[in-house]
């Protein structure tokens, strides 16, 4: 089981506007996706890291623009509290969620 602490964002500043942000579970669970709308011209690192920052899962994304669909594997990471971290060279956003 994967839960969320936000399943819709839109509160975050990035770059000056607002990321609109979803995360949610597959339905087998295994995969976190991701779903950002209306980003432009972004360079975007996206990240899974646990309680002690370690990063676990990462993969770039270069010059975003439009909507951005992104599904990570987390079937192997153990039960407990992680983060999804976007990090675009000046800002980041995180999100926590759980997977049990």
């Amino acid at each position: 089981m994967i839960f969320y602490n936000s399943l819709v964002a839109t509160d975050e500043l990035f770059d000056g506007k607002k990321l609109d942000l979803s995360l949610y579970p597959n339905p087998k669970q295994e995969v976190l996706s991701l779903q950002i709308r209306e980003i432009f011209g972004e360079k975007l690192k996206v990240s899974v890291v646990d309680v002690f920052v370690k990063t676990l899962r990462s993969t770039s994304l270069d010059q975003v623009s439009g909507a951005v669909n992104l599904d990570m594997n987390v079937a192997d990471l153990a039960s407990g509290v992680y983060f999804l971290v976007i990090f675009n060279g000046q800002n980041t956003v995180s999100r926590k969620f759980f997977k049990g």
